[in-house]
């Protein structure tokens, strides 16, 4: 379970089984039961089913130990997941981590199974272990579900491929170092794909980039799949050191898009002396995150509006 300090703890279970367990089912429904702790009066405790509520329970003003159950119902053609999120009247709450669900016989047609990925970009010009830097990189990472195989991923500027990558191509890796994920030292140009050419369904890259733009990358899976990320507008002419970062991830009846920027040190004064980039103290930040779970959106940011327009949906 994850808390934001309790007191206020969760317990989940079915069928004797405990977050964290996976339950083959082939039933419509299950019995999940769920116990309570709590120092403080409850305001409201809830189950989720792959992202969605399917079970509010009436314990406003009561404290605790409580035992509670509900009948969940699930669906037969692809995985569930479950979990039980509870909150007290000082705004501690809990969330539990899931409980697997696998159908106990396998969806009649593989076309049924939902496509599940995730792309992951950043323009910055960090190095590995956040020191500042003059170049500026895009980093990406690029991972579908074990149901699927990239077949191409793609750098876009302006719309135009800047520069494309097949599995058939191999890996390139600067110094040995793996791309965006290696921890110490500068970036260079590389990328790899995992957990193999042959079939992979991850890639990351790092991408020097010089000339200004709208950026953004496509990915096509083996079957003919687009997934597209947002797009972010790198402007070679910024004076600062800044990071513009995107991460959109999707799976069944659930989205998620996050964007963020910030600034730090001038550009010219890490030319005048390196001992300036040393740390990464953003200023001017703006952030944004939607997510979208069955018809539920949300929408959190800070400002409310892009100061400057430096991020759009693709």
């Amino acid at each position: 379970m994850a808390t934001n300090g309790g007191p206020v703890f969760a317990f989940l279970s079915v069928d004797g089984k405990e977050p964290g367990d996976t339950v083959s089912v082939s039933e419509t429904s299950v019995e999940a039961a769920l116990e309570i702790h709590s120092l403080h009066p409850l305001r409201e405790v809830e189950m989720y089913r792959n992202g969605r509520r399917v079970a509010a329970f009436d314990v406003k003003d009561r404290q605790g130990s409580l035992d509670l159950r509900s009948q969940i119902e699930l669906p037969q053609d692809r995985p569930s997941w479950l979990v039980a999120y509870a909150q007290d009247q000082n705004g501690k709450w809990c969330v539990t981590s899931p409980i697997y669900f696998e159908p106990a016989k396998e969806p009649p047609d593989e076309e049924q199974v939902p496509l599940a990925w995730t792309i992951l970009f950043e323009v910055s010009n960090a190095s590995r272990f956040v020191h500042l830097r003059p170049q500026f990189f895009a980093h990406v990472v690029v991972t579908v579900g074990a149901g699927d195989r990239l077949a191409q991923v793609e750098l876009l500027r302006n719309g135009e491929p800047l520069q494309t990558f097949r599995p058939a191509d191999g890996d390139r890796l600067a110094e040995d170092r793996i791309p965006v994920t290696e921890i110490r030292g500068d970036y260079a140009e590389g990328w790899i794909w995992h957990p193999n050419r042959e079939a992979p369904n991850h890639f990351q890259a790092d991408v020097p980039i010089t000339l200004s733009g709208w950026y953004s990358v496509v990915a096509t899976t083996a079957d003919g799949k687009k997934l597209e990320s947002d797009a972010l507008l790198y402007e070679a002419a910024n004076p600062a050191s800044h990071a513009l970062a995107i991460a959109n991830l999707v799976g069944p009846e659930t989205k998620l898009a996050l964007w963020g920027y910030g600034e730090d040190a001038p550009l010219a004064d890490l030319a005048a002396s390196p001992e300036n980039g040393s740390w990464w103290y953003p200023q001017n930040k703006y952030w944004r995150l939607r997510t979208e779970f069955g018809d539920q959106h949300r929408d959190l940011g800070w400002p409310q509006e892009q100061p400057v327009t430096r991020f759009r949906e693709e």
